[in-house]
């Protein structure tokens, strides 16, 4: 969202210091800290950051002119600041913020589409305001409204666990690498391989097999080193790409069936389609908009009932999207994708050659090669892998999705009804979940069919002289 002028006036720049020198709590604010520390499970400066964050949003409650609806973190805040009454009513509100802001519970599931808006209004006026909104705090739409979580922790009663931390080979790959292949080298049995002869298909099994470890490892370092060198050397001339469609921001950012189900969003929205409960799609509407991409996918709509073959069979009638991208020099051509391709495997190639030629003179010589035979399998099916993963975007595609992500980063998250078939172009249908397009998200993506909806305390804001009143959109309930 691209906002012309600052919303700050002298108003909200008055009422922004008045609650910035405001203690959450009042004369109790230690206990406050402490309290919600201990009931939220976080740590001291988590706890003063969600504080902060709460800040925030009671600025946005009464100044931004419209329904505001907070993230369950921020309003686990405001629910135990609600608890230390005679600070919130008779010094916080009145003092700091001008008026009364209340907090009201609605009638629950049946009433999340507006809370769905709601947050998405409050996370594009948080970016007007403040800039960029902390994911930690304010997290997408579909995880915000799909958590059923218990809030308050309880040490007697619960156990707070670290979350696992990778091996440091995860973590740290390359020194990994550098470390396996000086230690192999380094090794005596290794060395007296290299000494006893230069012909590695002479060497014993155990020596051979170290050889082979190491190959392995070099021919991944060194195909993705071809890799990056090739994409380098074939990267397309970039031309001004100047601002991109919604197909191309789609296919840029997921290919055809990205740009497919962009379109099922969009046609969702214009009132052309419906979606049952089972996920199928129907039409309502065959008239064209005079869109070519949405009018192929409406087209298709009209002649395939099962979702995977309206994919497939739109997907094929967009390939001008991709040559658009092409001559913009965001996409790589098929003929050089290829090539990419086929001499990144090359390395894995030469590598599965020498497991061959090792294990038809152990056969020969009635020498085991079980243990060799699956490792150059292994590599025989890395190297088709490699060849068959075909780069598609360019550097400047890239760079260009990255700066599309950041310019609409609250859309990404938390996307108003007009904005949901570009937060689809650039997230994908997760964006869907709890939506009226859920059930096609479910059926795009049955492994995600867990996806909840709110719970049953939700509420809205108003702003009205300094006040209002305000809620969480789905609380997920409170403590045992």
């Amino acid at each position: 969202m691209q906002h012309d002028r600052s919303p700050w006036n002298t108003a909200s720049r008055s009422k922004w210091q008045r609650i910035q020198a405001h203690p959450v709590g009042g004369d109790a604010a230690s206990t406050f800290h402490a309290r919600l520390a201990r009931e939220q499970g976080w740590s001291r400066a988590e706890t003063s950051a969600a504080i902060a964050e709460y800040q925030r949003f009671c600025l946005l409650a009464t100044s931004c002119g419209h329904a505001v609806t907070p993230s369950e973190e921020v309003d686990a805040v405001w629910h135990l600041h609600l608890l230390y009454t005679r600070d919130y009513w008779q010094h916080f509100c009145p003092q700091a913020l001008g008026g009364e802001l209340h907090h009201g519970p609605t009638r629950g599931v049946v009433e999340e589409p507006r809370f769905r808006e709601a947050y998405a209004r409050t996370l594009q006026s948080y970016e007007a305001y403040f800039g960029t909104s902390p994911e930690r705090w304010w997290p997408a739409a579909a995880e915000r409204f799909a958590r059923r979580t218990t809030r308050q922790f309880d040490p007697a009663r619960h156990w707070l666990l670290p979350r696992p931390r990778w091996p440091l080979a995860l973590r740290h790959p390359r020194q990994a690498f550098a470390a396996a292949i000086a230690a192999v080298l380094a090794s005596p049995s290794a060395s007296a391989a290299a000494q006893s002869t230069l012909n590695p298909l002479d060497w014993n099994g155990p020596e051979f097999l170290q050889l082979y470890g190491i190959c392995m490892v070099l021919a991944l370092l060194a195909s993705i080193a071809v890799r990056m060198w090739m994409k380098a050397q074939l990267e397309p001339p970039a031309s001004n790409a100047g601002e991109l469609s919604l197909w191309e921001t789609a296919w840029l950012a997921g290919g055809a069936e990205r740009v497919v189900d962009t379109g099922i969003a969009e046609l969702h929205r214009l009132d052309k389609i419906k979606v049952a409960a089972d996920g199928k799609l129907v039409v309502t509407d065959a008239r064209h908009t005079q869109d070519q991409p949405l009018d192929s996918i409406l087209d298709t709509l009209g002649k395939q009932p099962r979702i995977d073959r309206i994919v497939r069979d739109a997907s094929g009638k967009l390939q001008r999207i991709q040559q658009g991208l092409e001559k913009r020099g965001l996409w790589f051509d098929p003929d050089a994708a290829r090539r990419i391709g086929r001499n990144s495997a090359l390395p894995w190639l030469l590598v599965a050659g020498l497991g061959a030629a090792k294990i038809l003179v152990g056969v020969g010589r009635d020498r085991p090669v079980l243990f060799l035979a699956v490792l150059t399998i292994i590599s025989a099916v890395v190297a088709i892998g490699m060849a068959a993963s075909r780069p598609q975007r360019s550097a400047a595609g890239s760079g260009m999705l990255a700066r599309l992500n950041t310019r609409h980063a609250s859309a990404r998250r938390a996307p108003r009804a007009e904005q949901l078939a570009l937060a689809v172009a650039l997230v994908g249908t997760t964006v869907l979940t709890g939506t009226a397009l859920a059930a096609y998200h479910q059926a795009r993506q049955p492994a995600s069919s867990g996806d909840g909806g709110a719970s049953s305390d939700s509420s809205s804001s108003s702003d009205s002289d300094g006040g209002g009143s305000s809620g969480c959109g789905g609380c997920g309930g409170g403590g045992d």
